[in-house]
């Protein structure tokens, strides 16, 4: 969330970051079949697991590759000053 805050300089995104984040625990933690559970492993077969890991890997790579087209307006980023 701090590399998003220094390439937009907007409060606003990674504040929407943080409540998508614990929203999502949130929502997970109110899954039943989840709450007994010691480890996800225990909830999904080993493909279904990995094809998520993958597609989270790739999501998290094409995000941070758009975040890097972002031209910074100062050395220290496109964060005001303070």
């Amino acid at each position: 969330m701090g590399y998003v805050y220094y390439k937009t300089g907007s409060l606003w995104l990674t504040m929407l970051l943080h409540f998508v984040n614990n929203g999502t625990v949130v929502v997970l933690e109110q899954i039943p079949s989840l709450q007994e559970v010691d480890w996800i492993m225990d909830t999904m077969p080993l493909t279904t697991y990995v094809v998520a890991v993958v597609v989270a890997v790739v999501v998290m790579l094409a995000c941070l590759m758009a975040f890097r087209r972002i031209p910074l307006e100062q050395k220290r980023g496109n964060i005001d000053a303070i």
